[in-house]
């Protein structure tokens, strides 16, 4: 490999929305020359925060790590269907419309080999919502 200068210092800035990328740097990471910042948009000023790094492994964790701050390993839109779904289990009404109206997103967002389904089609079934 050629080298263009031995007094060069090279500094790389790299932004991501991947948490596959997080993942695969882990091997990498040096703590005494990487950093991770936050960059948020917050009453339209851009607010920056340095996170302390921690490995999180898979890119499933990351997702649910402070990095991407999200409540589940899915899309946002999946996310809000499988709270609304919770919402409704826990629930002591049985509002078949609402049933009905969660069970569309689920199978819009859901893919059909989640863990969920079991759970929400037997629900659905015992008040009347064919899946």
């Amino acid at each position: 490999m050629a080298v263009l200068s031995t007094g060069l210092e090279i500094q790389f800035i790299t932004a991501t929305h991947s948490p596959l990328v997080m993942a695969s740097i882990e091997p990498l990471f040096d703590a005494e020359t990487d950093k991770i910042f936050n960059l948020e948009l917050l009453d339209r000023q851009l607010v920056v925060n340095e996170i302390e790094y921690r490995r999180h492994g898979s890119a499933n964790s990351w997702l649910t790590s402070e990095v991407f701050d999200l409540q589940r390993a899915y899309s946002v839109e999946a996310e809000q269907a499988l709270l609304d779904a919770k919402r409704l289990q826990q629930s002591e009404s049985s509002d078949k419309q609402k049933i009905e109206e969660v069970t569309k997103r689920l199978l819009r967002f859901l893919p059909e080999v989640d863990d969920f389904w079991p759970r929400w089609k037997y629900f659905a079934e015992k008040r009347g919502v064919t899946v």
